[in-house]
């Protein structure tokens, strides 16, 4: 039998990351909302019920600051990310430990356009 540790999760992140430095190297934890919808049977609507998911990175001293480290530093709480992990158990808690990192893109703050293409400046005000 085939067995595979691999979790994917798309959600936000509820902090910025936490740094921590050793000897060895860098972990990197951060925690992601991840929304689930279920159906409330009381009022029969669709809400969102939130778990969140424990990451952490490890980044020893001959990556540092390259590739997933770099842009896991360059995360802010709120952000939207899809992590690829694996799961272990560490003191009763499972931690997800990230294996593949993807942000979603967001326009930068400094252009004047939006993800249409068209000028903010010429939108009509709301």
């Amino acid at each position: 039998m085939f067995c595979q540790n691999l979790c994917i999760f798309s959600g936000r992140l509820g902090s910025d990351p936490e740094v921590k430095e050793f000897d060895w190297g860098t972990v990197l934890k951060f925690g992601i909302a991840v929304d689930m919808p279920r159906m409330d049977k009381t009022t029969n609507t669709w809400v969102n019920e939130t778990s969140w998911a424990n990451c952490e990175f490890i980044e020893s001293k001959d990556n540092f600051g390259k590739g997933k480290g770099k842009t896991i530093r360059s995360l802010r709480k709120g952000d939207v990310v899809h992590v690829h992990t694996r799961f272990q158990n560490k003191d009763k808690f499972i931690t997800f430990r990230v294996v593949d990192i993807f942000p979603e893109q967001k326009p930068r703050e400094d252009s004047s356009y939006d993800l249409g293409g068209e000028p903010r400046s010429q939108r009509p005000a709301v």
